[in-house]
C-alpha cells in the first residue's frame, strides 16, 4: 500500500502554485520515496550515496540539488521509469514498488538486521571477560547500534 506523503510535501503538491522549479519537484520525489524506505540512511543505501549526502539533497535546508546523475541512480534504484523524479505526482500517481523491488528492499532490510544482531551479539559476548568499564562501553556500543 502507498503511503501518504507526509504533510510538508502534500502542501507543495497539493499547492496551485505552478511555478515549482524542477528542484522542488524532483526534491518532493525524492523524499517521497526516502520516506517510504524508511529515512535518509536506506535511502542513501538504495541508492549509493551516504546519509550525509542525502541530508544536503533532501534536508529541511537542502544546501544541494538533485543533479541529472543522481536522478537518473534514484530512479533506477526504486524500479521507476526515465523522467519520473522530473514530474509532478499526485498521489494516485505514485505506484508502489514493484514485486521485484520490494523483495529487494525486504532483502536488505534483512541484512541489515542481521548485521546489527551480529554485531550486538559480539558486544554482548565480548562482556563476559570485560571489566567493568569496558562492559559499560560495550553496552553502550551495542545499544547504539541498535538504534541505527
Amino acid at each position: 500500500m502507498i503511503q501518504p506523503f507526509p504533510k510538508e510535501i502534500q502542501l507543495i503538491e497539493n499547492s496551485q502554485d505552478r511555478t515549482s522549479t524542477y528542484s522542488d519537484i524532483s526534491r518532493t520525489n525524492a523524499r517521497y520515496l526516502a520516506d517510504l524506505v524508511g529515512g535518509f540512511r536506506r535511502f542513501g543505501e538504495r541508492v549509493g550515496l551516504a546519509e550525509s549526502q542525502v541530508s544536503q539533497l533532501l534536508g529541511k535546508n537542502p544546501s544541494r540539488n538533485i543533479g541529472v546523475k543522481v536522478a537518473r541512480r534514484i530512479e533506477e534504484a526504486f524500479e521507476k521509469p526515465l523522467g519520473w523524479i522530473d514530474q509532478r505526482h499526485g498521489e494516485s500517481g505514485l505506484a508502489e514498488l514493484s514485486e521485484v523491488a520490494m523483495n529487494e528492499l525486504l532483502s536488505t532490510e534483512l541484512r541489515i538486521l542481521k548485521d546489527q544482531v551480529a554485531k550486538v551479539s559480539a558486544c554482548l559476548r565480548a562482556t563476559e571477560t570485560a571489566n567493568e568499564i569496558d562492559k559499560r562501553n560495550l553496552i553502550s556500543l551495542a545499544l547504539s547500534i541498535l538504534e541505527e
